[in-house]
């Protein structure tokens, strides 16, 4: 069976506002703000993403897009080698 890790941002009260400190430090690859290390484990621990989100003008909405930012860092879902942008979720096998 499967377990399902239900994320609902604005239930879960998600800040989807880069803070000037992890804008400034994004590219160090320290230790991201605490504040959402919960959500870069449980991305790090998924096998499946299902993105399910309001179209909105076009585009998706805001809490997400910042959901992106502040969570699929450099050093967590991607990482540069020799300039080129190399993946590091690994552990996701489906997207939808």
């Amino acid at each position: 069976g499967h377990v399902v890790d239900d994320c609902d941002l604005y239930a879960e009260d998600f800040d989807p506002r880069l803070t000037r400190t992890e804008r400034l430090g994004y590219h160090d690859q320290r230790s991201p703000a605490d504040a959402v290390a919960g959500y870069i484990e449980r991305l790090q621990n998924a096998e499946a993403l299902v993105l399910s989100f309001p179209v909105w003008n076009y585009g998706y909405p805001a809490i997400l897009k910042g959901f992106f930012d502040r969570v699929f860092l450099p050093g967590v879902s991607f990482k540069l080698v020799d300039g080129k942008v190399r993946p590091t979720l690994h552990n996701i096998r489906k997207l939808a």
